[in-house]
């Protein structure tokens, strides 16, 4: 047995050579999203301030040495559940046609998951409010 064990290893080293490791992951992702997430914390404007608490979770979050990246998707959710309370019909009526416009025989269900993400990042970009989830860093 042992003399396979060695032939495999010998032939793994022999395919492996002169490979390039595997990238390492990004560092610095936690530091862009904290600065952000302060940034957006300090111009939050005082009609979204109900959303204060849940950037403030987010810097909380993000200041763990390994941040809870489960628990920074289900703020960034909940922000987006705000934003697209927040929208107002016309908002939604004007997403709605230019998606329909720009993805014709799309399935209903598809579509309205188009244009609730076209409304909120609409939303966040008018309003800068910044993503919490380390995705988007």
């Amino acid at each position: 047995c042992e003399r396979q064990v060695d032939a495999s290893f010998a032939q793994h080293k022999d395919r492996t050579a002169g490979r390039v490791k595997a990238a390492e992951p990004r560092t610095g992702k936690k530091d862009r999203a904290r600065r952000e997430v302060e940034k957006g914390l300090r111009a939050l404007p005082p009609e979204d301030k109900e959303l204060a608490p849940l950037l403030q979770a987010a810097l909380d979050a993000l200041a763990a040495v390994k941040p809870d990246e489960a628990a920074l998707e289900r703020l960034d959710a909940e922000v987006e559940d705000i934003l697209w309370a927040r929208a107002t019909a016309a908002e939604k009526e004007a997403a709605a046609a230019e998606v329909r416009k720009k993805f014709r025989g799309r399935r209903p269900e598809d579509l309205d998951d188009l244009v609730r993400r076209k409304v909120v990042k609409a939303s966040r970009d008018g309003r800068r409010i910044p993503h919490v989830s380390l995705f988007y860093y």
